[in-house]
């Protein structure tokens, strides 16, 4: 096929668009040599200890000690019992009114996906329970929606490196990836960072041992909304989870799992009180319950009966062939109980793009005043919300203050320009949390735009340490996390002074960039198809036919004229894994196809020159390097010449051969389309 039809060439003449620069140049005017740095910020890691296929968190401080993690305090505890007697005396999603909130036992086999299984019925649950919209073919033939396991399980515990996305070289080190343990944690910023939505049938499990393309890393047919956390559950606050499971949906939960399973004739019954929530090794949903639930139905054998009635209905992920269809009842007086999670999911819509710096873990933090993150619009659009988790050492109510600034183009901190938005609000449990913002913020192409956030804790409490802002650490243990990050990303604010992460890498070497997300709006009405036209015309050529789902799907999602941006690039990115899958090609060609761009205008000044040769350059030393670049998605296509998804020397060749022969007057001999 021409190549000339899927590139967009050179253009005489160009307006004079924005001057684009990556978010690095923000502090040009700094002086970061950090030797003499002398900063002193009371920080927090915390690493996991594996327990079969859980990881429980163990949180150290600046001086080694362990902090303890304190959840459902007083106040909630009261709330409720407040509430209790509102709450029916038994509940299962399976029939609400005739109505099933749940999706059917799955079974993760030899696996220690368990954390996986748990979390997605999870989010399936939340799904079904809000009527969001499911697609006619997202089911599996039992289910309406089956989302993958394997999505969320292998792409945060997978090195990549991608041009144009600031989450690269941030992953989770673990044997086996997904498959040898995660917790909620883990689950909550995958999610948070666009990964684990995918559909089942185009990630299944079967197919682990080939591993999942880059090309499905971002396919996600939902969003997470937030996420809470209550890693360990105080006596008499079982409402708390009550309450979660009436308003949203399933309940993921750990525990330790043993030979205690008791079939007392009528259903599997499980109770121990000799190993605590430390020793949790299993995870498993909670979708009901019943507070008649005889204490005698559990085995009285070694001591091991509950002393009261009243038990948790769970959904296990042991196959529906397991005792009871895979449901058993646990014991409101199980020991090991612990990590409770909830999530909330949003329909995908229109042209939200989350920008962000963290795609790993950032589950170690910084006691500091405030901390930014400072983005470049990539187009035209609308801030509306905000990101960012909550550290479990935290207490469960906290203030927290969001402002954002338009920045001005000689800003030197994060505060430098007009303050459009500041609000003030409250947020409980630990989770990566979404915040809607007061007022959508207007953003234009080429905009550079910072979010500041700072917390306070809601206590009387004289002794109560400050919270800490959650960000990426570098950490060795049982499952380490490797993260990057650029000048001009990340800040912190100490001793009423702004300092750039970068630059306090001299004393905090593990430390990288600040968990804080915007979630954008683009307000483009039109939608860009060239993406899935390009992998349509490819497959054609390759003999792919209707009997793969991904090329039926993607050639209906073409010719539907109201398909919104996220169909098309789902479809779009199912197929080139399709094509990726067969060797029809190799990832990252026609990774870029979809970005609004002009081909040779690196830094999208309106022109040509032998700057834009320069910045392809120095992106092609970056990611030779193993390091990610500083040019955004579009910038990386306007320099790949050559279409081959990398910006390269013979692409910057041509970039200065182009700028060399139109200097001189001449019509440029060089091959650039």
């Amino acid at each position: 096929m021409n190549r000339k039809f899927y590139r967009k060439p050179f253009t005489a003449g160009l307006s004079l668009l924005l001057f684009l620069l990556p978010a690095s140049t923000i502090v040009e005017a700094w002086d970061t040599d950090s030797s003499d740095c002398d900063y002193d910020i009371p920080t927090i890691q915390i690493t996991w200890n594996q327990n079969d296929s859980i990881l429980t968190p163990q949180i150290y401080a600046d001086d080694g000690s362990i902090i303890s993690i304190v959840e459902t305090t007083a106040d909630d505890t009261d709330f409720a019992l407040r509430q209790a007697s509102s709450l029916p005396s038994s509940y299962d999603l399976r029939d609400v009114d005739g109505v099933c909130y749940t999706t059917s036992v799955k079974d993760q086999g030899s696996t220690g996906m368990c954390w996986a299984y748990s979390t997605i019925s999870a989010c399936e649950s939340n799904i079904l329970m809000q009527g969001l919209s499911i697609g006619d073919d997202w089911g599996n033939g039992t289910d309406d929606i089956d989302l993958s396991e394997s999505s969320l399980c292998w792409y945060i515990y997978t090195e990549h490196n991608r041009s144009g996305d600031f989450t690269s070289g941030d992953y989770v080190t673990l044997n086996k990836k997904g498959q040898g343990g995660g917790n909620a944690a883990i689950a909550s910023f995958a999610l948070a960072s666009g990964t684990g939505l995918e559909l089942d049938k185009y990630a299944a499990v079967s197919d682990w041992s080939n591993g999942y393309s880059e090309y499905n890393r971002y396919t996600s047919y939902y969003r997470m909304d937030s996420s809470d956390i209550i890693w360990s559950l105080a006596t008499g606050s079982e409402s708390v989870i009550k309450e979660w499971i009436m308003e949203t949906g399933a309940v993921s939960a750990c525990y330790y799992s043993s030979d205690q399973y008791y079939d007392n004739g009528t259903s599997s019954a499980y109770y121990q009180n000799v190993y605590d929530e430390d020793s949790a090794n299993h995870a498993i949903l909670i979708i009901g319950w019943d507070d008649d639930y005889a204490k005698e139905n559990f085995c009285s054998k070694n001591g091991s009966q509950p002393s009261s009635d009243g038990a948790w209905l769970c959904q296990n992920s042991w196959g529906d062939d397991d005792t009871y269809e895979g449901y058993f009842w646990m014991s409101y007086e199980e020991l090991s109980l612990c990590e409770l999670a909830r999530y909330q999911m949003v329909e995908q819509s229109g042209d939200t793009v989350c920008y962000q710096y963290d795609g790993g873990l950032s589950y170690g933090g910084m006691c500091v005043d405030a901390a930014a993150n400072v983005f470049t619009a990539e187009a035209d659009g609308e801030l509306t919300e905000v990101m960012f988790p909550i550290l479990s050492t935290n207490t469960d109510k906290l203030n927290f203050t969001i402002s954002v600034y338009l920045l001005d183009d000689d800003a030197e901190d994060p505060t430098d320009g007009t303050r459009v938005l500041h609000q003030t609000r409250t947020t409980t449990y630990s989770g990566y949390k979404s915040v809607a913002l007061n007022q959508a913020v207007t953003l234009e192409r080429g905009d550079r735009f910072s979010i500041v956030l700072s917390l306070s804790n809601m206590t009387s409490d004289p002794n109560a340490s400050d919270p800490y802002i959650s960000v990426e650490v570098d950490t060795d243990g049982t499952a380490s996390t490797t993260c990057s990050n650029l000048t001009g990303q990340s800040y912190l604010k100490t001793d009423s002074e702004w300092v750039d992460m970068e630059e306090l890498r001299s004393k905090y070497s593990d430390y990288h960039n600040v968990a804080l997300k915007a979630i954008v709006q683009n307000t483009s009405d039109t939608t860009n198809t060239t993406q899935l036209e390009q992998a349509l015309a490819l497959a054609e050529d390759a003999g792919v036919n209707s009997l793969f789902d991904a090329y039926t799907t993607a050639v209906s999602v073409l010719a539907d004229s109201t398909a919104e941006q996220w169909e098309i690039d789902n479809a779009a990115e199912n197929l080139l894994a399709l094509l990726e899958k067969y060797s029809v090609i190799s990832y990252p060609v026609y990774e870029y196809a979809a970005y609004d761009y002009t081909l040779g205008d690196v830094n999208e000044n309106g022109e040509i020159d032998s700057r834009d040769g320069y910045l392809c350059l120095v992106e092609f030393a970056e990611n030779s390097a193993g390091s990610i670049g500083g040019l955004l998605p579009a910038q990386v296509a306007a320099g790949d010449i050559d279409g081959d998804g990398y910006d390269s020397i013979s692409d910057a060749y041509q970039i200065q051969c182009y700028f060399a022969e139109t200097s001189a007057g001449n019509h440029p001999s060089c091959n650039t389309e």
